[in-house]
């Protein structure tokens, strides 16, 4: 199982650093600023600096996803890298990680290290809820899936946020043995030490992850009420509750001093931080104004997520969604594994339905239990013959090896693919917001071109300003009157009205279209 689990891991890996360095997305400026914000603070020893609570004003001075810790970690291994490398003559550029192209693709880097270990444990985990079948197809969704694949080569929170949360769950139902009972890791001390340790990862990443806490709760209940059911006739109600209140208090003691060790800034400024959180949390409940199945809306639609999520699905991850989860749920060796994980999704997805603010990349914290159920769904079952078996081990295999190398395929720009049954990223742009500032550089670099390189004076309004690591050509000015380019970013226009877009691109010539993967990226208008 092991050998299985690093193989899927390494297919995780390898897909993400081919994409890592690609794009930039426009929140990652903030992070590679908040990572050296925490690593000097480290380094100096003062906790009470080791976060940035609030974007810089050259960002927006808007307020930060918190608390960010895990990613700040890995932002500060990035950086740690990057200082060694440029030291060493490998990397050069600016000297200040912050605004470094190698410095960010350092973070990036990271954190594809970091969930591609994450695979590699659900993979573990997965196999033990169901069987190694199970977890090869469940980590390989996970490692492969070019929604995934993107969002592991960020630095950002979200597909921390989801993994966390996913491998917690699963290895908090092992500890505790529900729903599935396993004689040598029941309320093993070690284990009961990892689950703590991700459960509170995932909202020490993004306070969104405490929507995985029901899901938790349900399975201690259950454990508790088994624990009383099963104890003897007449028995010590304190003896049989032992074994399960050392194994939640070794779990309690674990999350505490993970919250101490990795957020020094919490005991440091307990007060600011907490004030932040809430602010955090309001994000998620503002509303804005986006696109949505064709027309601009304001605030959230509980049907977002169903509609737009499958857009992002590869049309095998499709199929094994609308035939697995019913398969595992129809099996009797599958079905209570399924229930539970389905059950500990529905807080996720209320919580996220509900919100002002909805985003597609925020699904991946319902997506990661669902692929585990799908990975249920291949559980070898008690009659299967061994020629059966063999031949679905190889079908495993082989699929692997056509999704990694489609995957390598998409990459490095997973992060534009939609999925070709539902009409790729054409339908996509007339369905579901698309673009995370991702295609400016490739925008950046056709200025250059149409400059014949020649970019002083150069200006530009509208296009990812805020990405100062990957700029090519020119400076960004808010003049869009006196502006040499205005650039119309995709997102933009889907939410654009007629009168707006032709108040932008009045007296100007459309004179460039970036088109990843069919999808128009930026317009550039120059002035006539």
């Amino acid at each position: 199982m092991s050998l299985q689990a690093g193989a899927v891991a390494a297919a995780a890996l390898i897909l993400r650093l081919r994409t890592v360095g690609t794009f930039e997305t426009i929140d990652e400026p903030l992070w590679t600023v908040r990572s050296q914000v925490f690593s000097d603070a480290i380094i100096h020893l003062h906790p009470s600096k080791a976060s940035v609570t609030a974007a810089p004003t050259a960002l927006g001075g808007q307020l930060a996803t918190m608390p960010g810790v895990p990613t700040m970690w890995l932002g500060s291994l990035g950086r740690l890298v990057w200082a060694i490398s440029r030291s060493l003559g490998i990397v050069n550029g600016s000297p200040k990680f912050s605004q470094s192209t190698s410095g960010l693709a350092m973070g990036q880097a990271a954190v594809a290290a970091a969930t591609a270990v994450l695979i590699g444990l659900t993979v573990w985990l997965v196999g033990r809820w169901g069987s190694p079948r199970a977890g090869v197809v469940a980590g390989l969704f996970l490692a492969t899936e070019p929604f995934w694949v993107a969002h592991g080569s960020v630095l950002h929170t979200d597909e921390l946020t989801a993994l966390f949360g996913l491998t917690g769950l699963l290895a908090l139902g092992l500890v505790l043995g529900v729903p599935t009972f396993h004689e040598g890791l029941v309320h093993r001390r070690w284990l009961a030490v990892l689950a703590a340790f991700l459960l509170v990862c995932s909202p020490l990443t993004k306070i969104s992850g405490l929507a995985f806490a029901p899901g938790a709760l349900v399975l201690v209940g259950w454990a508790v009420l088994r624990a009383v059911r099963n104890r003897p006739h007449d028995g010590d109600l304190g003896a049989a509750l032992r074994p399960l209140a050392w194994c939640l208090v070794t779990m309690a003691i674990t999350a505490v001093v993970a919250i101490v060790v990795l957020w020094p800034a919490l005991w440091a400024s307990p007060s600011g931080q907490i004030h932040a959180l809430r602010n955090s949390v309001k994000i998620g409940y503002h509303e804005r104004r986006s696109f949505f199945r064709g027309a601009v809306r304001t605030g959230g639609t509980p049907t977002f997520f169903a509609w737009a999520l499958p857009f992002r699905m590869t049309p095998w991850m499709l199929a094994g969604l609308v035939v697995g989860v019913p398969v595992a749920l129809a099996r009797r060796t599958t079905r209570r594994a399924a229930l539970t994980l389905l059950a500990a999704t529905v807080p996720v997805a209320y919580v996220l339905s509900t919100a002002g603010q909805q985003l597609d990349r925020y699904g991946l914290l319902i997506l990661g239990p669902v692929c585990a159920v799908v990975g249920l769904a291949a559980t070898r079952g008690p009659g299967e013959s061994v020629r059966t078996a063999t031949s679905a081990r190889w079908a495993v295999v082989v699929g692997g090896v056509l999704a990694t190398v489609y995957s390598l395929v998409v990459a490095p720009w997973g992060m534009a693919y939609y999925n070709p049954l539902l009409g790729g990223g054409k339908e996509a742009v007339e369905q579901v917001p698309v673009g995370w500032m991702e295609g400016q550089e490739v925008a950046s670099r056709t200025m250059q071109k149409l400059q014949h390189g020649r970019c002083d004076g150069v200006t530009f309004n509208g296009l990812g300003f805020l990405l100062v690591t990957t700029r090519h050509c020119g400076r960004w000015t808010k003049d869009m009157r006196k502006a040499t380019y205005q650039a119309i970013y995709v997102t933009d226009r889907q939410v654009m009205s007629k009168r707006r877009y032709r108040a932008l691109t009045h007296g100007r010539k459309l004179v460039a279209v970036v088109h990843i993967r069919a999808i128009p990226y930026v317009e550039l208008w120059r002035r006539r």
